[in-house]
């Protein structure tokens, strides 16, 4: 019969002569494996030997009960007879070759295995207890107590230890009336240390460790802290964006940009998590929940305070899927987080483009004139209901300014805060 082709310098040796037989091309070390073995799509499979060891892995781990052999991934091939199918890239070890012969194995749906690595929580602890102790000790300082109604539903923070009261030099803000703060630019990043009330603190302080703990565990503290705080200059900038005029503090845009990492690492990894319907469930309720206005949140509740929160989503959605952990192809893995992370770029520079190129500050696509001082202007009215008439006055540069301020003195009518605006229709 015809000799079989020379696959290697190890065919010819004693060894393979030994369990090879020419006329009937069956391996018989222990018992009888007759037939020829063949790849998936029913290639013959030739013997290599040993010598062409490039750490070359079983595919017979795709059959039921896995390799024969006991190998489980690349570079365990040493000293293993090796067969393969040069045109479909398939190689399997000498005892999944019997296997081979005596037919094809049932395949089996192979689940990748994740390697869980484990590192300490170290950012969301530290962020957490620097929250509540900044709160804590600015709410406890007699001057602050002094100058307060109540410093548990009073806002506290950072912003208290910095001025010894309530001036607004860490929250984010564009605007004083006609005093442009838009080159304070620790104003992005500060405001997440100073919180409007007792419940707001213990809200963010919690779902800060519920949320960052599982996840820094899994990454590491540099990139839980890294998407914490783009999260939190997400928020900044939708705020700026979308509520140009308003004034923002907390770290809630943080808490939900772990959200969105997490929200991010289930769809990397969809088909091969567990759990995937009650993670989805959970993440959905936490984001409904920290989403909705909170009743602490004065002056920027409603709609500012969801722009904010879902500029932290968003910003966590984006860069969890760019520094994530992927189970995907390189290819589209490469593409999701290419995308993502020009998308969030692309966020912030439109957002610092917009907040430093608007004067006096403006929403974007707002229809309505720009302005930097509004004030309550009431005038007695016999016609009106009460007796008395408001109208929102809004001004976008000095000379308005003086003339209304002008007007008022000789008119003999109050100017009342621009906090008023929001209740009177101008």
């Amino acid at each position: 019969s015809q000799a079989p082709p020379q696959m290697g310098r190890g065919f010819g040796d004693p060894h393979y002569d030994a369990f090879f037989r020419v006329d009937d091309r069956s391996y018989e070390p222990d018992g009888v494996a007759s037939g020829v073995a063949s790849c998936l799509r029913g290639h013959e499979l030739h013997p290599l030997g040993r010598t062409r060891d490039n750490g070359w892995s079983c595919d017979g781990m795709r059959f039921k009960g896995g390799c024969v052999t006991g190998l489980t991934g690349k570079n365990q091939s040493f000293g293993v007879n090796r067969f393969r199918c040069e045109l479909c890239d398939y190689d399997v070890c000498e005892q999944c070759y019997f296997r081979c012969c005596e037919g094809t194995p049932e395949l089996q749906p192979v689940r990748p295995k994740r390697k869980v690595p484990s590192h300490p929580p170290v950012f969301v602890i530290i962020q957490g207890f620097v929250v509540a102790v900044l709160w804590t000790v600015c709410a406890l300082r007699p001057t602050y107590i002094a100058k307060v109604a109540d410093p548990l539903t009073d806002r506290s923070g950072l912003e208290g230890l910095v001025e010894g009261a309530i001036s607004g030099t860490t929250s984010f803000v564009l605007h004083r009336d006609c005093d442009d703060l838009r080159n304070q630019v620790w104003r992005w990043y500060s405001h997440q240390f100073t919180h409007e009330t007792l419940g707001q603190v213990l809200t963010a302080v919690l779902f800060t460790l519920v949320l960052g703990l599982p996840l820094e565990v899994y990454h590491n503290c540099l990139v839980s802290c890294f998407v914490f705080n783009m999260g939190i200059l997400g928020g900044a900038a939708f705020y700026g964006l979308f509520h140009a005029h308003g004034d923002l503090v907390g770290m809630m845009a943080g808490c939900l940009a772990l959200v969105g990492m997490h929200l991010a690492d289930l769809i990397l990894n969809f088909r091969h998590s567990r759990l995937r319907g009650p993670r989805l469930a959970a993440i959905l309720a936490c984001s409904l929940l920290l989403l909705q206005p909170w009743p602490w949140e004065r002056g920027h509740g409603g709609w500012p305070g969801l722009v904010s929160h879902a500029g932290g989503l968003l910003m966590g959605l984006l860069l969890g899927l760019t520094f994530g952990r992927s189970l995907l192809g390189k290819r589209s893995s490469r593409v999701v987080k290419v995308t993502a992370l020009t998308f969030a770029l692309s966020v912030l520079v439109v957002a610092t483009a917009w907040v430093g190129t608007q004067w006096p500050p403006r929403n974007i696509g707002s229809d309505e004139e720009p302005w930097c001082w509004r004030r309550v202007v009431s005038t007695r009215d016999p016609v009106a209901p009460s007796g008395v008439r408001e109208e929102c006055v809004r001004c976008a540069d000095q000379s308005c300014i003086d003339f209304w301020v002008q007007h008022s003195q000789k008119q003999n009518i109050s100017l009342l805060g621009p906090d008023s605006c929001d209740e009177v229709h101008a």
